[in-house]
């Protein structure tokens, strides 16, 4: 992880707070990001967990919103992979319930409609 991480990170000049903006990830000719495998995982996530991820691939395709006090998680389709996967599920989405640590996840929107 060591090797890829160095050779694929460059340290912001400009950096206002290390767990901010620290570093910048270098992308190629094709813009597409250097920790995504062959198979579209990312192999910060695979190997290290959520925990690790950038504050922009912890907040997208994921999206967190604060509804009457209740969060509610769920993808943007934005993201080509989300909607691959939310598109050909065969038997639609399903919604769950949960006792969560948001951990890092940044809030989209807030509604309060009482």
């Amino acid at each position: 992880m060591k090797n890829i991480l160095e050779s694929n990170l460059i340290k912001n000049k400009k950096c206002q707070c290390d767990e901010i903006d620290f570093a910048k990830v270098k992308l190629g000719e094709s813009k597409r990001c250097p920790f995504l495998k062959c198979d579209n995982y990312c192999v910060i996530h695979s190997n290290l967990g959520e925990e690790y991820l950038s504050n922009v691939c912890t907040s997208f395709p994921r999206v967190t919103n604060k509804i009457d006090g209740i969060y509610e998680m769920s993808l943007a389709v934005a993201c080509p992979e989300a909607a691959r996967i939310l598109l050909l599920k065969k038997n639609g989405i399903e919604f769950s319930e949960s006792d969560e640590n948001l951990g890092k996840h940044i809030i989209s929107s807030e509604v309060n409609f009482i």
